[in-house]
């Protein structure tokens, strides 16, 4: 409820209804093909700036005339971009690109891709915790604590977020399948597959560890889940975005490079 999605005519706008830029993003795909953006030079500030006009509050007439179902609140938000690059020469000239429209450069991370008939899973995996699919409230807020805990002080928003979203991503049919990972009634992971909207494709998303927990095996075996899932949904391809703490992870169950992608925040906002 109030989550908003806009096509800007060069970049997809998120819109959380949330005070964070966890949620609130601009995907800078241009026709949502997910190829990197081929906007002209001149053109490429058009979108930003109607992004930032859309997070400082102001409303564009043609929204304004929408009878309405909820739209996010008219108030000044954080947001971020993250752009796609197929390799350092075309990720150099995108970085020029938006430091001159005012953007500084925050998380750089690696695509990558597997196809998921030569995915074998691991023999062995850790017994001193279990992963469950996300079925419940309960178990959903447990993952909502997880994923919220990648922040000093815990992430609120993270929390409300999925709150709000518990009637549809718990839905048999939901594109969005969480899986948290308990050892006894403490929940030490979390990840997520997203099935795109024809199913061939399993995006991996928010595999995450407590921090007590790391080291110990969680993420690869989250891993493996969201793999098996997304197999069993029929998906033919993986793909995620990797830190640079999680490249080793993901390669050693076959994920290979595949591009690159930058997350930019306007000038004026503080990148943690």
């Amino acid at each position: 409820p109030g989550m908003l999605v806009r096509d800007l005519g060069g970049a997809l706008l998120v819109d959380s209804g949330l005070p964070s830029d966890t949620f609130n993003k601009v995907l800078w795909e241009c026709d949502g093909s997910g190829l990197p953006c081929r906007l002209a030079p001149q053109q490429a500030g058009e979108p930003l700036q109607a992004a930032a006009d859309w997070f400082a509050g102001k409303r564009p007439r043609d929204l304004l005339l929408v009878p309405g179902a909820g739209l996010p609140p008219a108030t000044e938000r954080p947001f971020i971009v993250w752009a796609g690059a197929e390799d350092s020469g075309a990720l150099n000239r995108q970085q020029t690109q938006f430091g001159r429209l005012g953007y500084s450069v925050g998380e750089r991370e690696t695509g990558m891709a597997l196809p998921l008939n030569l995915w074998t899973p691991p023999d062995t995996v850790p017994e001193w915790f279990r992963i469950f699919p996300v079925k419940t409230a309960a178990q959903l807020s447990a993952c909502a604590e997880v994923i919220a805990a990648n922040w000093s002080p815990p992430d609120e928003a993270v929390k409300t977020f999925y709150k709000k979203a518990n009637s549809l991503v718990l839905q048999a049919f939901s594109p969005m399948r969480l899986f948290v990972a308990l050892a006894g009634d403490v929940p030490v992971g979390c990840g997520e597959v997203f099935l795109s909207e024809n199913g061939n494709i399993a995006g991996l998303h928010m595999i995450c560890t407590r921090e007590p927990f790391r080291g110990r095996g969680v993420a690869g075996a989250m891993t493996a889940a969201l793999l098996q899932e997304g197999r069993a949904a029929g998906a033919s391809c993986a793909v995620l975005q990797a830190s640079d703490a999680g490249k080793s992870v993901y390669a050693r169950q076959g994920f290979v490079p595949c591009g690159l992608f930058t997350e930019y925040a306007p000038g004026d906002e503080i990148l943690f």
